[in-house]
Protein backbone atom coordinates (compact mmCIF):
# COMPACT_ATOMS: atom_id res chain seq x y z
CA UNK A 1 0.00 0.00 0.00
CA UNK A 2 0.96 3.24 -0.96
CA UNK A 3 2.50 5.38 2.29
CA UNK A 4 0.81 8.43 1.07
CA UNK A 5 -2.30 6.90 0.80
CA UNK A 6 -1.90 5.92 3.91
CA UNK A 7 -1.07 8.80 5.93
CA UNK A 8 -3.92 10.66 3.87
CA UNK A 9 -6.21 7.69 5.54
CA UNK A 10 -4.93 8.48 9.02
CA UNK A 11 -4.92 12.31 8.34
CA UNK A 12 -8.88 12.21 7.34
CA UNK A 13 -9.88 10.58 10.54
CA UNK A 14 -8.51 13.70 12.53
CA UNK A 15 -8.36 16.93 9.77
CA UNK A 16 -10.95 17.46 7.26
CA UNK A 17 -9.08 17.46 3.86
CA UNK A 18 -9.27 19.69 0.71
CA UNK A 19 -11.64 18.38 -1.95
CA UNK A 20 -8.75 17.35 -4.55
CA UNK A 21 -7.72 14.98 -1.66
CA UNK A 22 -11.03 13.66 -0.36
CA UNK A 23 -11.63 12.77 -3.86
CA UNK A 24 -8.26 10.91 -4.11
CA UNK A 25 -9.17 9.27 -0.77
CA UNK A 26 -12.02 8.17 -1.93
CA UNK A 27 -11.07 6.24 -5.49
CA UNK A 28 -8.71 4.82 -3.33
CA UNK A 29 -11.28 3.25 -0.97
CA UNK A 30 -13.06 2.48 -3.59
CA UNK A 31 -10.23 0.92 -5.70
CA UNK A 32 -8.59 -0.94 -2.40
CA UNK A 33 -11.11 -3.43 -0.15
CA UNK A 34 -7.40 -3.73 2.44
CA UNK A 35 -7.75 0.29 2.49
CA UNK A 36 -11.56 0.01 3.69
CA UNK A 37 -10.82 -2.76 6.02
CA UNK A 38 -7.75 -0.34 7.63
CA UNK A 39 -10.27 2.53 7.99
CA UNK A 40 -12.68 0.23 9.61
CA UNK A 41 -9.89 -0.78 12.17
CA UNK A 42 -9.49 2.60 12.75
CA UNK A 43 -12.63 3.52 13.52
CA UNK A 44 -13.20 1.10 15.67
CA UNK A 45 -9.63 2.04 17.76
CA UNK A 46 -10.87 5.52 17.58
CA UNK A 47 -14.67 4.40 18.93
CA UNK A 48 -13.09 2.13 21.74
CA UNK A 49 -10.59 4.90 23.09
CA UNK A 50 -13.27 7.66 22.85
CA UNK A 51 -15.30 5.12 25.26
CA UNK A 52 -12.77 4.46 27.63
CA UNK A 53 -12.59 6.64 30.99
CA UNK A 54 -9.40 7.57 31.97
CA UNK A 55 -8.72 8.32 36.10
CA UNK A 56 -5.54 10.51 35.95
CA UNK A 57 -3.85 10.22 39.64
CA UNK A 58 -3.34 13.42 41.71
CA UNK A 59 -1.50 16.29 40.38
CA UNK A 60 -0.84 14.68 37.41
CA UNK A 61 -1.31 18.04 35.57
CA UNK A 62 1.41 19.85 37.50
CA UNK A 63 3.82 17.01 37.92
CA UNK A 64 3.69 17.19 33.74
CA UNK A 65 4.01 21.10 34.16
CA UNK A 66 6.87 21.44 36.21
CA UNK A 67 9.02 18.70 34.02
CA UNK A 68 8.23 20.50 30.69
CA UNK A 69 9.60 23.81 32.60
CA UNK A 70 12.83 21.94 34.03
CA UNK A 71 13.17 21.01 30.47
CA UNK A 72 12.99 24.77 28.82
CA UNK A 73 15.51 25.53 31.71
CA UNK A 74 17.57 22.91 30.73
CA UNK A 75 17.72 23.55 27.12
CA UNK A 76 17.67 27.65 27.84
CA UNK A 77 20.98 26.23 29.91
CA UNK A 78 22.44 24.65 27.24
CA UNK A 79 21.75 27.31 24.45
CA UNK A 80 23.13 29.55 26.49
CA UNK A 81 26.71 27.72 27.68
CA UNK A 82 26.72 27.20 23.52
CA UNK A 83 26.34 30.52 22.66
CA UNK A 84 28.99 31.61 25.38
CA UNK A 85 31.40 28.82 24.14
CA UNK A 86 30.94 30.52 20.53
CA UNK A 87 31.67 33.81 21.90
CA UNK A 88 34.15 32.91 23.90
CA UNK A 89 35.76 30.37 20.93
CA UNK A 90 35.60 33.68 18.52
CA UNK A 91 37.55 35.87 20.68
CA UNK A 92 40.46 33.50 21.42
CA UNK A 93 41.05 32.43 17.84
CA UNK A 94 41.26 36.20 16.43
CA UNK A 95 43.58 36.99 19.07
CA UNK A 96 45.31 33.53 18.52
CA UNK A 97 45.55 34.29 15.00
CA UNK A 98 46.45 37.96 15.42
CA UNK A 99 49.74 36.70 17.40
CA UNK A 100 50.44 34.36 14.89
CA UNK A 101 50.37 36.90 12.46
CA UNK A 102 52.46 38.76 14.57
CA UNK A 103 55.03 36.18 15.23
CA UNK A 104 54.84 35.34 12.37
CA UNK A 105 55.86 38.72 10.90
CA UNK A 106 58.30 39.03 13.45
CA UNK A 107 60.38 35.85 12.22
CA UNK A 108 60.58 36.86 8.63
CA UNK A 109 61.63 40.19 9.76
CA UNK A 110 64.21 38.93 12.50
CA UNK A 111 65.24 36.32 9.92
CA UNK A 112 65.90 39.77 7.06
CA UNK A 113 63.93 37.28 4.31
CA UNK A 114 60.90 40.21 4.89
CA UNK A 115 61.87 43.48 4.27
CA UNK A 116 60.16 46.75 5.53
CA UNK A 117 61.98 48.67 2.42
CA UNK A 118 60.04 46.33 -0.14
CA UNK A 119 58.88 49.24 -2.21
CA UNK A 120 62.19 50.75 -2.42
CA UNK A 121 63.57 52.97 -5.31
CA UNK A 122 65.58 49.62 -6.88
CA UNK A 123 62.23 47.93 -6.89
CA UNK A 124 61.81 47.59 -10.94
CA UNK A 125 58.31 48.43 -12.04
CA UNK A 126 58.69 48.06 -15.45
CA UNK A 127 57.50 43.79 -14.63
CA UNK A 128 54.03 45.56 -14.58
CA UNK A 129 54.11 48.32 -17.71
CA UNK A 130 50.72 47.92 -19.23
CA UNK A 131 50.77 48.35 -23.46
CA UNK A 132 48.06 51.47 -23.61
CA UNK A 133 49.08 53.71 -21.15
Amino acid sequence: MDKKIYRLLIRSLDDKLSDKKQRRLNNYLSALPELQKERKIFLKIRKSMKEQEYKLFPFFAEKVMNKIIQLKKKQKEYINFANLFLLTFKRVSFSGFAIFLMLLAGFYLSEGSLSINLFNESFDFTYFYLPGF
